[in-house]
């Protein structure tokens, strides 16, 4: 395993699944790591984990409290942080099951696309100023994006979107 010093990740979604996955390996290769999630308690959970192997800093909240990512953006401020990746892994999936499209209360809609789609958006904003020259941005996203799947309506059509706007950032900052 080779070590990397000095190289920062911010993911969202960290404490588990994929995020906890790649930010145990980002750790375990000396990685200075900022992530969050929903749930304090399992992200406290997944912190103690990762701190044995590097600087972790973890902040819960919802990525649709617009404050809390300002406390993300914060965090890399304070510690002087520069983040080499970015990975939007935080999402929606909604009600379980999931209903229909026109059963599909409009409120968890909402909730959906906004976390899923908007958020995202809004985070690379706040930490714009922070990145590192050379940073790599990872929006996680889903087949159900690409593919149409009975009752998965709102989230794959919240993937679609991430997708179309990851394309389009990639080519707003092809330089």
């Amino acid at each position: 395993m080779s070590i990397i010093k000095n190289k920062t990740a911010l993911i969202t979604g960290g404490s588990k699944g994929f995020g906890f996955a790649l930010a145990k390996e980002l750790t375990q290769k000396g990685w200075n790591l900022l992530i969050n999630a929903r749930d304090p308690y399992q992200l406290l959970k997944a912190k103690k984990q990762l701190e044995k192997y590097s600087n972790v800093i973890a902040i819960s909240g919802d990525l649709r409290d617009e404050i809390h990512l300002l406390e993300l953006a914060e965090a890399l401020e304070k510690n002087n942080w520069q983040p080499n990746l970015v990975v939007n892994n935080g999402s929606a999936l909604g009600l379980s099951p999931m209903p229909k499209l026109l059963e599909h209360p409009v409120n968890d809609m909402h909730i959906i696309l906004h976390t899923n789609m908007i958020a995202p958006i809004s985070l690379l904003q706040k930490v714009k100023p922070f990145l590192a020259q050379d940073a790599i941005i990872i929006n996680i996203s889903s087949d159900a994006g690409s593919e149409a799947y009975e009752t998965w309506g709102a989230y794959g059509a919240s993937k679609a979107g991430l997708d179309h706007m990851t394309r389009i950032l990639a080519k707003e900052n092809s330089e």
